[in-house]
């Protein structure tokens, strides 16, 4: 009876984990000249279910990764570390040039044209999601 119910619990707790409602697209990474100075990450971010909170990201290519805002002030752009962000529901979040983006400090490796870099955001809730970038000199 014990092993019948924890089966059944089992069974519930996967369907419930079936897939994300959240997912990245057209992520990209701008290439740096030398392949190893700061670099800067950009993606659509799509959440088809209820609002949730990123807390963080890691690159599995750099030394440290955060997410930054570009805010105009005074006519000049200044760049804003953002230690939460809500993700509203049933809402798209654009990481792109002039706005939201990921900062990328300390490459573990040369970064070239093509390369793939993934990168990890993580929620308050304790998911992970995974984008996948791709090293280019401009938006695809």
């Amino acid at each position: 009876m014990v092993i019948r119910n924890a089966v059944w619990l089992l069974g519930l707790l996967m369907a419930g984990c079936g897939g994300s409602d959240i997912h990245a697209e057209g992520g990209w990474l701008r290439a740096a000249p030398d392949g190893r100075a700061l670099g800067v990450a950009y993606f659509d971010l799509f959440n088809d279910g209820p609002e949730t909170i990123i807390i963080g990201v890691e690159s599995e290519a750099h030394a440290s990764a955060a997410i930054h805002e570009t805010i105009l002030r005074n006519d000049i752009n200044h760049m804003q570390a953002r230690d939460r962000l809500s993700l509203p529901g049933g809402d798209t979040l654009r990481f792109a040039p002039g706005g939201l983006h990921i900062m990328l400090d300390g490459a573990r490796r040369d970064l070239r044209v093509g390369d793939t870099v993934q990168l990890t955001l993580l929620f308050a809730d304790g998911r992970k999601v995974p984008v996948s970038t791709r090293v280019s000199r401009e938006r695809p």
